[in-house]
Parts: C-alpha cells; sequence; structure tokens
C-alpha cells in the first residue's frame, strides 16, 4: 500500500494518521510548502544516456540534499522530486525559492525548474514550460527564486534541469536546500477566498502559532495592517542556524520544522522594524 502524508511525502505500508480536508481550492494564497532539508530518498535523477545511474544520484547531506553527477557524464541532467507531491490551482501563480551551492570544479551553468506530473526514463513530464533560473551559481549558498503561474490544477513534483558546458571533466556536486513553494497572487479562476489561519492556534509574542509541540510541521503567522517582507531565522540548541529565509511576507500562513531532527529550535522572525522571538519543540 501506499499513501501521502500532509507534507506531500509518499510512505508505505507502516502505519501513517492523515488528516483529511477540504480539497477543492489546494493552494491558496498564504499557504507555504516548506522544505529546510528535503529528503534525498524522494527524489530521482535523469538524462538521456543509458548509463544514467553510473555515478548520478540525489544522497543525504548535512542540511541539504547533494545532487551528483558522474565524470564525463551527459551535459544535462534531471533532479525530480518524486517522492513529495505539491498541490497547485490553474491560473495562480506561485514563488518557488531554494538555497543552491554549486560544485566549485565543474560547475552547472544553467538551470531551469518546473512543474512536473511524473518523469520518463530520460526525464520530467511537464505539466508547463519549464522557467529559467537567473544565472550567478557560485560555489556558496545563495538563495534562487523564479515566478511562474500554473497551467493546471492537481499534484505536481518539482523538477530542476541542471545544464553544463559540456560533460564535466570531473565529479559534480550540488547541493540545495531551503525549498519554498508559496502562491503570490489570488487564484483568478476561483472566487474561494485564501485560506485563513487555521482555529487551533495561538497567540506568542504577536505570532499566531499552529501547535506546539509538533510533530512534522507547524504553522506561524504574523498578522500586520499590511504585507510587508518577513525575515524568519530558526537555530538549535547549540546556536546553529538550521534554517533562514527572506522570502515571506506577514499574513501569511507559513509552515515550519518539515525535515528537521527532532528537538527545541528559536525562531526569531523581524519585519519593519519589529522583531519576534518564540520557541518550538518538535517532538
Amino acid at each position: 500500500a501506499k499513501a501521502t502524508d500532509n507534507s506531500g511525502a509518499a510512505t508505505t505500508s507502516a502505519a501513517v494518521s492523515i488528516s483529511i480536508t477540504n480539497p477543492t481550492n489546494p493552494g491558496n494564497v498564504g499557504d507555504c510548502v516548506t522544505e529546510a532539508v528535503p529528503n534525498a530518498s524522494q527524489w530521482v535523477v535523469r538524462n538521456n544516456w543509458a548509463d544514467q545511474g553510473n555515478g548520478s544520484s540525489v544522497a543525504a547531506s548535512t542540511g541539504a540534499i547533494n545532487i551528483k553527477h558522474r565524470q564525463w557524464g551527459n551535459p544535462e541532467l534531471w533532479a525530480i522530486e518524486t517522492g513529495k507531491s505539491i498541490n497547485v490551482v490553474s491560473g495562480q501563480s506561485y514563488t518557488v525559492s531554494f538555497d543552491f551551492k554549486n560544485d566549485a570544479q565543474s560547475p552547472a551553468t544553467g538551470i531551469t525548474l518546473g512543474f512536473a506530473t511524473g518523469e520518463v526514463w530520460d526525464g520530467a513530464i511537464l505539466a508547463q514550460p519549464a522557467t529559467t533560473v537567473s544565472s550567478g551559481f557560485p560555489a556558496s549558498y545563495t538563495t534562487k527564486s523564479v515566478t511562474f503561474t500554473s497551467t493546471t490544477t492537481g499534484a505536481i513534483y518539482l523538477a530542476y534541469k541542471f545544464t553544463f558546458n559540456g560533460q564535466p571533466n570531473s565529479a559534480v556536486n550540488m547541493f540545495i536546500k531551503n525549498i519554498s513553494v508559496c502562491p503570490t497572487t489570488a487564484n483568478s479562476n476561483s472566487s474561494s477566498p485564501a485560506i485563513t489561519p487555521p482555529t487551533n492556534v495561538t497567540l506568542v509574542n504577536g505570532v499566531q502559532m499552529g501547535a506546539n509541540p509538533f510533530f512534522d510541521q507547524t504553522t506561524i503567522l504574523i498578522p500586520y495592517p499590511s504585507d510587508v517582507v518577513l525575515s524568519i531565522r530558526m537555530v538549535d540548541m547549540n546556536g546553529i542556524t538550521v534554517w533562514q529565509s527572506n522570502t515571506w511576507q506577514t499574513n501569511q500562513t507559513i509552515y515550519l520544522g518539515s525535515g528537521l531532527p527532532i528537538g527545541t529550535y528559536i525562531v526569531t522572525t523581524q519585519y519593519d522594524g519589529n522583531t519576534n522571538t518564540f520557541r518550538l519543540l518538535k517532538q
């Protein structure tokens, strides 16, 4: 048997608890899907050479996934997150952001990102043309983002296509973390209102907070008279930053904690000269 949990991750016959919610209006404004540390087992790599599995893969790394490509491999490589689906709505715009670290010796020279409905042996089955990620891919983490309008309604998978300047002359190691998919405008094809914060929230230091303690992930929302840029930083009890981003806004429901290990985290948010600090406990 196979099921998909509330985060979109696929699981097998082990017992799981699944909440059923109204599926008629997925992906409204304010409903972000986030992955601080993507799960490497939910990804596949593809290219159109018969030996694509020889030295090309997605592996777990410290705080990120490691996308590997072999020396003298194909000048193009797909990485597709087939184990985690995201619900989208046709006619609605989405911003996908992620932190990317390139290989120092044989770097990728181009990245396109798209919504896929599946994969075949040589690449992704795209729901619509992929979008080019702006250039500039150093061998240190930089935040990249693209915004495009979905032409389909339903479950999709993120698909990255990496291109190289010819066959890599050494083994390639690229890294991705802090993935987020956020609706950015109201869906023009739907009269339904934007999703409101969950009813089981508590107000802590000006933050509307979901379950705390929590198991997989929880939500926060910062109410404010206007929508302004929001910076978020999570640190563990050793003071190490485990996740941070500045791609969200106030009045937006944000999902935190997915992919992080069990433990206590201090979250700091900053917006329009204001600072909020609070504690989250993942069990």
